[in-house]
């Protein structure tokens, strides 16, 4: 047990000297509005973000909301550092990513922005014991299911958590190295 109270000491203490970087608000690249623009889909995408608008002439992208990964999901990188991958594994956390792409001196700059939104259920008055189970579901005991009644869903709201600057930093550098990539072809 002391063990593990020093692996997690380890990780939080890793985790905040990454804190402390200056995120990416912003990049400009030597690349075309339209490689920026396809550069940026592809990040998103195979970040598991779905694409809900990509306006070209605008040079817009916007995302449908994606629920955060979770301890288990190893593969996705959509949860940046060690409050946001807590939150996100204690709460119904998701996020909406939208870039916008100029062209500015001759240059493609591409500017993210992602919101996040967190699931707040109604409280719900328990009488007894026996109502434990049933708060939120009418669920078998090898089949969880979430079902509300209609107070509860009318109830229901996702909170605004505000912009994420450490998902929207990655993002950018995820499109800057792609670019720069681009530059040497």
């Amino acid at each position: 047990m002391r063990y593990l109270g020093i692996l997690c000491v380890f990780f939080l203490v890793g985790c905040h000297s990454k804190q402390t970087k200056q995120p990416l608000e912003r990049i400009c690249a030597p690349a075309s509005t339209q490689q920026a623009f396809d550069t940026s889909v592809k990040v998103l995408e195979k970040m598991h973000f779905t694409i809900e608008k990509a306006d070209l002439q605008h040079g817009i992208i916007t995302t449908r909301p994606l629920p955060a990964a979770q301890f288990f999901e190893f593969w996705r990188s959509d949860t940046r550092g060690a409050f946001n991958f807590a939150e996100s594994n204690l709460q119904s956390v998701e996020r909406t990513a939208e870039i916008q792409i100029t062209t500015v001196e001759g240059q493609a700059c591409v500017d993210c922005t992602v919101f996040g939104k967190r699931l707040s259920l109604p409280e719900k008055e328990i009488t007894s014991p026996t109502d434990v189970p049933g708060m939120f579901t009418k669920s078998a005991s090898n089949v969880q299911r979430m079902q509300m009644n209609k107070q509860q869903r009318a109830a229901a709201q996702w909170i605004d958590l505000g912009p994420d600057p450490q998902l929207q930093s990655y993002i950018l550098s995820k499109i800057q190295r792609k670019l720069s990539k681009l530059k040497g072809k």
